[in-house]
């Protein structure tokens, strides 16, 4: 071929060869295609160096530097040998071999000193091991990593990964070494796993089920036949499921007896809420929810580290509001500007009851829609009709007259505050002429007045008090005279502090006095008239005698009481 230097290639049956005329500055040819590192590439004839050119992506061939318009660029590309229908014997070495036909072998060496895979006549399969002896009869394929580790199926149906496990020609499971077993299989849309305790290389192995996902996604945990989206059984007693129903996610632990009587209880979350549900065994039915909590606030339900539950509340304080129940027994309920405690029963009459030491001690009920309070026989009823508190025996739940005391010798109340009066009857519908409506104690100041000129009679000093019993006043005076101006007339002592009553026409004789004097100390007695606060004086040592003004000396006094009745 002209323009080579040197000897002209000879085409073989192993090269594909291109001509390419180029312009000038080309430097990149598409070629045909090639295997990177099987090129020769000739410019002019002249082969070029792999420093020359770039052949790398296995389509085009890059100059280093462009060409000249008209150079000649020849690219030789070379293919491996393709072996067809060959027998190989004794010891054959080969870079690359590729086999389109059959191919037979007991086993592959790997570098040339081990069993690298081995194929059994069942065609089973070990990679650095011969594999066990799996069934034939159960239609059993294997691939066996190692020396306990298998990837298996049988019969078209069982799809199985196990250790130290293997299907024996006889027909039973069986350890390979004398370690605990495990398997996993898959069987018609389900996934099981098992495991087994230690055992004897070649003996028996007795699986036990741990947990298996049905066809439907159901797990079972020592459950083969789950009804729920997780199952969880313990030794005889079904004790949890989880399931979804009508759109809501549901967690049951549920309790099977030995008569196989089942005890549901469980965990809704529906619409945001968390539902603790008791059913019936389908748990379909007979639904009951003792507690349903909303989605509420954080620290809206708390039990502390040490027992305490607390409402509305993150740690035990009784100043802070919410509810608290301590692990002790006590509670706590704390609330701001509200109702702390709201009783109420449906039916029946006791509302709370007291004890101590497991004996009852008393209690608070109601009785015709009034509040009651007591212990044993002595109560009280508070009767709103009438605004009155009536005693009671909440023993028997009837009224009571006259058996219950309000204090007692040694044990007295201190004061009594009353706007009415207290009643002393027997008999009922006299509470008019048998009630105490009053008491009241006071000062007055006595003005002594001549009664002719009704002149007020100087005095140095004058003191007086009283006491008021219902309509009954009782008044006690001292007047000391402080001038001695002649007065002949009626000696009048005014300024009484209750008005006098009206007895139907009569005067009120009923108290005395002393005018203590130089010489004869008269003594005399006192009546009001009707209608006054006007008192008079009657002397005891002279007929039908009024004491005058002159029976009071200068800087002498006066002592005097009376009792009256008044209106007031």
């Amino acid at each position: 071929m002209a323009g080579y230097i040197g000897t002209t290639p000879v085409p073989q049956a192993t090269q594909h060869r291109e001509s390419f005329t180029a312009t000038g500055g080309q430097t990149s040819f598409a070629t045909a295609g090639y295997t990177p590192q099987f090129i020769d590439v000739y410019l002019n004839g002249v082969k070029l160096a792999p420093a020359d050119y770039t052949a790398t992506n296995g389509s085009d061939v890059v100059l280093a530097s462009g060409a000249t318009a008209s150079d000649i660029l020849e690219i030789v590309a070379y293919t491996p040998f393709e072996v067809a229908n060959q027998t190989f014997t004794g010891t054959t070495t080969a870079a690359n071999l590729t086999v389109t036909g059959a191919f037979t072998s007991q086993g592959i060496d790997d570098n040339a000193n081990a069993t690298a895979i081995t194929i059994d006549s069942s065609e089973n399969v070990g990679i650095g091991v011969t594999p066990a002896a799996w069934s034939s009869s159960l239609n059993t394929r294997a691939l066996q990593v190692g020396s306990v580790t298998a990837l298996w199926e049988i019969d078209s149906q069982y799809s199985s990964l196990s250790s130290n496990h293997y299907y024996a020609q006889d027909g039973n499971q069986k350890y390979i070494t004398s370690n605990p077993a495990t398997r996993y299989y898959q069987q018609n849309g389900a996934h099981v796993f098992s495991g087994a305790v230690s055992g004897t290389a070649g003996n028996n192995v007795s699986f036990s089920e741990y947990g298996r996902f049905d066809a439907s996604g159901n797990f079972g945990i020592n459950d083969s036949s789950p009804d729920g989206k997780l199952n969880v059984v313990s030794t005889a007693h079904n004790n949890g499921s989880i399931f979804d129903s009508t759109g809501t996610t549901q967690l049951w632990l549920r309790d099977t007896d030995a008569s196989s009587n089942q005890k549901n209880w469980g965990f809704q979350v529906s619409g945001g809420s968390l539902n603790i549900l008791r059913a019936n065994d389908d748990r379909a039915s007979g639904f009951v929810t003792p507690i349903e909590i909303k989605q509420a606030p954080a620290n809206s339900l708390v039990i502390d580290a040490s027992g305490n539950l607390l409402v509305g509340k993150p740690s035990s304080n009784s100043d802070v509001v919410g509810f608290e129940a301590a692990q002790d027994g006590h509670v706590y309920v704390t609330v701001n500007n509200t109702l702390p405690l709201y009783i109420n029963r449906q039916s029946g009459d006791e509302l709370l009851r007291f004890a101590s030491n497991g004996s009852t001690v008393g209690s608070i009920g109601t009785y015709a829609s009034n509040i009651t309070i007591g212990t044993g026989a002595t109560g009280l009823r508070f009767y709103d009709d009438d605004n009155v508190i009536m005693p009671r025996n909440p023993s028997t739940g009837a009224s009571v007259n006259g058996t219950i005391s309000l204090g007692e010798p040694l044990n007295r109340f201190k004061d009594l505050y009353l706007s009415g009066g207290v009643v002393f009857d027997a008999v009922a519908g006299n509470a008019t002429s048998n009630t105490l409506d009053d008491y009241e104690e006071g000062a007055w100041t006595p003005v002594l007045k001549d009664g002719s000129v009704g002149a007020v009679i100087n005095l140095s000093a004058s003191y007086g008090y009283y006491t008021k019993i219902g309509r009954q006043v009782t008044i006690y005076g001292y007047s000391n005279r402080s001038d001695s101006t002649a007065y002949n007339s009626t000696l009048l002592i005014t300024g009484l502090p209750f008005t006098s009553t009206n007895l139907g026409g009569y005067t009120s004789f009923n108290g005395g006095c002393w005018s203590d004097t130089t010489a004869t100390d008269p003594i005399g007695i006192i009546y009001s008239d009707r209608n006054t606060t006007t008192a008079y004086i009657k002397t005891l040592n002279q007929s039908q005698a009024y004491f005058s003004s002159s029976d009071m000396e200068n800087t002498r006094p006066i002592y005097f009481s009376f009792h009256y009745l008044t209106d007031s």
